[in-house]
């Protein structure tokens, strides 16, 4: 029996009638949120064993348990309390819970607490407290009013908790992932900054992969949100939701539109960035779920404080049985509310940790409370982890035990990513393509990876005993610390340049070098980040390339044709000196002028208008192929008149587009003259040619006329015979100033016409012996110059007469045929054949006296010819000679 004349039993009993008030009491300390008040906690029927009890429970919950009047003083403390400010009970009684405070509290904060507790809600806080001895420390608070059957206010009970701890954690875990992070731009999570008004101030590298907007659209724009949710009903959803939860909250899922109209689906979480969410920026973190939703809900809050608090609570006696447990615990174990009462501590614990459990049992009714981590069963024997507090409770004599615990499964998994990730961190550092290298402010090296040294020669524990300032060149040195200057006084953020080093064997190379400063949350510069890029190869390409293009602007300086370049609108961008001279412009001016210019008069070297779709850069500029030999005139402004010969080829850019054109300008302004002067003379020299041949025509014809008229006087048939061999010869050559008076060209003749009227003249001639041949000619229409055409002529004429003098005797009747004709070996073959009786086997041609023979031997050594004689079916010549041009080259 107990002091009150109730049995354990009753005790227990009545413990369970009074769980749904514990419930209401626990939300106090748990809830974040605006809810009912809890039902009166002092009714009228209650006993004093009642009061008792519950008084009893909260005097050894672990939390602070501060109860105030209607009059705003202290009426009752739990131990924790005491505890946790340093103060006896007494001294706390009847005094104001203001007297905690470090400073006053602005007076809307205290309007807000009343009206919240006047309206029946819990408020919730964080301030920072001072404990009796001075030291101070951050409490979260809540503070809920107690009322009557009636719903009148009987007092206010404050729960209280030290989250010092937990934020100096969380604090230096920031600045440790701070520090370790500030590389992490590009790590695949979302990160945004936001102030109350609701404009970005930070918008990182992956925020801009997922949405495609880059920072610079984003910071500071008051109408980014009307960007990321064009829907008016769908954004006035989310900043309704933002300002519901304070702006803070966890994994909500939001749908947003991109840069590109798309649509991705977000899960974001944001917080305050100072203590307890107070602060005016606040940190959202996002992921993209867009192709997987998350399978977890959110939390829910606003919980009872034990059948909905987020943390397990289970009261058990020292024999381990369970006659407590909320619905948390339940969850975090996995048995239901009838299967854990049918439970001990032990089957939790494990029948194998019996003997170290009591020990901790024992422990704890020493000090009154033990925290440890150890691994539960849960149901089906499941392993669970947990964070676990256990405190002692001595009620009337009866013993106590309540355990409050957390699942820390997803902890430990955090952890162990973030051991992971940090691994892969050190992995990336040591394995990246670039050198990087932390350096101190004084410069020297604090940590390198292996590309640093194994690019500049060194290896990594020479370079940790050396300095930035060894490594640098006298000629980027300057430089570099004027850059370094103006990052420590935060004038650029960042800064790259391409900078010399000295390598360890002292040759000079070059990198591309980054560097950033790293500060801390006081904006205390710490230490450099360099980022160095071999550019060795690069410069020692780009310094031949600037010597080529040097050498090439110096060729095409001195060349003595003109050359310019004009972009893709035809207006002149490039000319060189020749150019310049021959265009009669200054080259500094040279891109006020185009080739389309009006001034300059694009005429024909008639003086017509030069056809604009012929100008060479819109022939170019159409077709994208080049043209040669373009020629116009140019009429300059001073009256100056160019003749132009121009080639010119497109150009292209990376994309194959046309970009412009580079032309080759020749002035033919005098080539043209001479040109003219030339045909000029040449024509007077055709014109006196032309005399000549009709006056050699004309003596030869008279020379002809007098032989013609010798012969009438001459009854000798020999000597008569003679004369008119003469005459025909005198005749042949006759023929050929006539061709030539007549033709266009004086430097040849066409045989075809030539052997024709030289055929029809020997016939008329030897009338009386051709009345009974038939001649026939197959000559190809062949030019031949004077020096083959004589000759010829004179073959011809003497085989001719022949054939018809001695071919035929007696009247017979034959046929001559001549042919001429080009060879496919190149030669021509000039044929004279007839089917009369042939030469005598007797007569050698080699040999013979015959003055025709021999002619037709001279003339035929004149032009290089080759003399075959064919005796089969009556007497064939064929001349084989190479034309007269061929023999010239």
């Amino acid at each position: 029996m107990n002091d009150s004349g109730k049995t354990k039993a009753q005790l227990i009993e009545e413990l369970e009638t009074l769980r749904t008030r514990i419930a209401k009491l626990e939300s106090i300390k748990h809830d974040r949120h605006s809810a009912p008040a809890p039902a009166a906690l002092w009714q009228s029927g209650n006993s004093v064993d009642d009061l008792s009890l519950f008084g009893a429970l909260i005097e050894y919950i672990p939390d602070a348990i501060i109860v105030t009047g209607t009059d705003f003083l202290i009426t009752h403390v739990n131990r924790a309390a005491g505890k946790l400010y340093g103060y006896r009970s007494d001294e706390l009684i009847g005094k104001p819970p203001m007297m905690f405070g470090v400073h006053d509290q602005p007076q809307e904060r205290d309007d807000a607490i009343t009206d919240a507790l006047k309206a029946g809600k819990i408020w919730t806080g964080v301030n920072i407290h001072r404990r009796k001895d001075g030291r101070t420390f951050i409490c979260e608070e809540s503070i809920s009013p107690i009322t009557d059957d009636t719903g009148s206010v009987r007092a206010f009970i404050s729960v209280r908790r030290d989250i010092t701890g937990r934020y100096v954690n969380e604090k230096q875990h920031e600045d440790h992932e701070r520090q370790r992070g500030i590389t992490m731009q590009n790590a695949p999570v979302m990160f945004s900054m936001i102030d109350d008004n609701r404009i970005i101030r930070f918008w990182n590298r992956e925020c801009e992969q997922v949405t495609g907007y880059p920072a610079d659209e984003v910071v500071g724009n008051p109408r980014f949100f009307e960007m990321l949710y064009p829907d008016p009903a769908y954004r006035k959803k989310v900043f309704e939701n933002w300002q519901r939860t304070g702006n803070s909250f966890r994994d909500q899922e939001w749908e947003l539109t991109c840069k590109d109209g798309s649509r991705k689906t977000v899960s974001w979480s944001a917080v305050g960035t100072g203590p307890g969410g107070m602060s005016e920026i606040y940190l959202n973190v996002g992921i993209d779920v867009t192709k997987r939703r998350r399978a977890e809900k959110e939390l829910r809050m606003l919980q009872a404080v034990v059948n909905r608090a987020a943390d397990g609570i289970i009261c058990h006696a020292p024999d381990g049985r369970i006659f407590f447990a909320n619905e948390a615990a339940t969850g975090i174990l996995g048995y239901s509310h009838e299967e854990l009462m049918t439970l001990t501590a032990f089957d939790i614990g494990g029948d194998a940790n019996r003997e170290a459990i009591l020990d901790v049992l024992e422990q704890v009714r020493k000090k009154e409370s033990y925290t440890l981590t150890p691994i539960v069963k849960g149901h089906r024997n499941r392993a669970i982890p947990i964070e676990l507090t256990v405190n002692h409770v001595d009620h009337d004599g009866e013993q106590l035990y309540f355990l409050f615990f957390r699942d820390i499964t997803r902890r430990n998994r955090i952890q162990q990513a973030l051991r992971e990730s940090e691994a892969r961190f050190r992995n990336t550092f040591e394995q990246a393509a670039v050198g990087i290298a932390h350096v101190s402010l004084d410069g020297r090296f604090i940590r390198i990876n292996s590309r640093f040294g194994a690019i500049l020669g060194y290896t990594r524990d020479e370079l940790l005993e050396m300095t930035v300032q060894a490594i640098t060149h006298p000629d980027s040195h300057d430089e570099d610390l004027r850059n370094v200057q103006r990052l420590l006084k935060n004038i650029i953020p960042h800064y790259s340049m391409e900078m010399k080093y000295i390598k360890r064997d002292r040759t000079s190379g070059w990198v591309n070098l980054t560097v950033s400063l790293v500060r801390d949350d006081e904006g205390e510069p710490q230490y450099f980040i360099s980022v160095i890029e071999d550019v060795s190869r690069r410069k020692e390409a780009e310094t031949a390339l600037r010597e080529e293009r040097d050498f090439v602007a110096q060729l095409m300086q001195t060349s003595p044709a003109g050359i310019t370049t004009v972009d893709r609108e035809g207006v002149i961008t490039y000319v060189n000196r020749r150019a310049a001279e021959i265009l009669g412009f200054d080259p500094e001016k040279q891109k006020s002028r185009s080739f389309g210019d009006v001034s300059w008069h694009i005429v024909d070297f008639d003086g017509n208008p030069f056809p604009a779709k012929k100008l060479p850069f819109n022939v170019v500029r159409h077709t994208g192929q080049a043209v040669h030999d373009v020629q116009h005139a140019i009429q300059m402004e001073n009256g100056r008149r160019v003749l132009l010969s121009i080639s010119a080829a497109p150009l292209f850019d990376a994309n194959n587009d046309f970009n412009g054109m580079i032309a080759v300008l020749e002035d033919i302004t005098l080539r043209k003259q001479i040109d003219l002067q030339l045909q000029a003379s040449l024509k007077e020299k055709e014109i006196l040619l032309q005399e000549i041949h009709h006056r050699v025509k004309n003596n030869l014809q008279l020379v002809s006329s007098l032989l013609s008229l010798q012969t009438e006087s001459i009854a000798d048939d020999s000597v008569l015979q003679v004369l008119r061999d003469c005459q025909t010869r005198i005749r042949t050559m006759a023929l050929i100033h006539e061709a030539l008076y007549k033709a266009d060209d004086l430097s040849s003749i066409d045989a075809h016409a030539y052997f024709r009227d030289l055929a029809n003249y020997v016939t008329r001639t030897y009338r009386d012996q051709a009345q009974h041949v038939k001649l026939t000619a197959d000559i190809v229409n062949i030019s031949l110059t004077i020096h083959t055409a004589i000759p010829c002529g004179l073959i011809v004429n003497e085989l001719l007469s022949n054939a018809l003098k001695h071919a035929f005797p007696k009247g017979e009747t034959g046929e001559i045929h001549v042919s001429l004709h080009r060879e496919n070996d190149g030669l021509i073959r000039l044929t004279v054949r007839d089917n009369g009786v042939g030469l005598p086997p007797a007569v050698d041609v080699e040999k013979s006296a015959s003055l025709g023979l021999q002619l037709i031997k001279t003339l035929a050594g004149q032009i290089n010819a080759t003399v075959e004689i064919d005796r089969a079916n009556g007497t064939a010549f064929t001349l084989s000679f190479v034309p007269d041009s061929v023999r010239k080259e």
